[in-house]
């Protein structure tokens, strides 16, 4: 178990959705999620992390929790890894880069902005972009649901958390 707490400025919704491009360009895949408060994700494939071997690109859970605390949100990440991690450390190195990039993005823009900002340099981007007019990264933005926020799945119709059609 690894965690880490960061707290940070900015309206509610706007911090949830910059912790979800987070996790999306961090190549998370979000399993449940109750909006703006908890996301449980992973990363990784269990069988293929325990195959290979690997410690800092392989298997793990993340929960995420938001608590608002006066005008800043605290972000608590919990990151659980399975017990044939060989490197705990550098595994753990990954994970403290992923909460840096989050509080890193967080940090970028005004809370009255919303805009997504790029994954590897933090700049915001300009609605519709498909790279960084700074560094040239690609965008890489979840797809979610415009009535609750939940993440969809590729080719999804509807939203499974709401039922809205997509």
């Amino acid at each position: 178990m690894h965690e880490k707490t960061v707290r940070v400025r900015g309206e509610l919704a706007s911090v949830w959705q910059t912790l979800l491009n987070t996790l999306a360009a961090n190549r998370y895949q979000i399993e449940s999620q109750v909006l703006h408060t908890n996301v449980v994700a992973h990363m990784g494939s269990k069988v293929t992390s325990a195959l290979s071997g690997t410690g800092e690109d392989g298997y793990r859970d993340l929960t995420v929790t938001m608590i608002p605390v006066g005008e800043e949100i605290e972000a608590q990440f919990r990151f659980s890894f399975p017990s044939w991690t060989p490197t705990m450390r550098s595994a753990k190195r990954s994970c403290d880069a992923l909460v840096d990039d989050f509080a890193r993005m967080t940090s970028v823009a005004p809370a009255a902005v919303t805009a997504a900002s790029c994954a590897d340099c933090g700049h915001p981007l300009r609605e519709g972009s498909k790279f960084c007019d700074n560094c040239g990264t690609a965008v890489a933005l979840p797809a979610v649901c415009a009535g609750c926020g939940a993440a969809l799945r590729s080719g999804a119709k509807f939203c499974a958390n709401c039922g809205q059609a997509v």
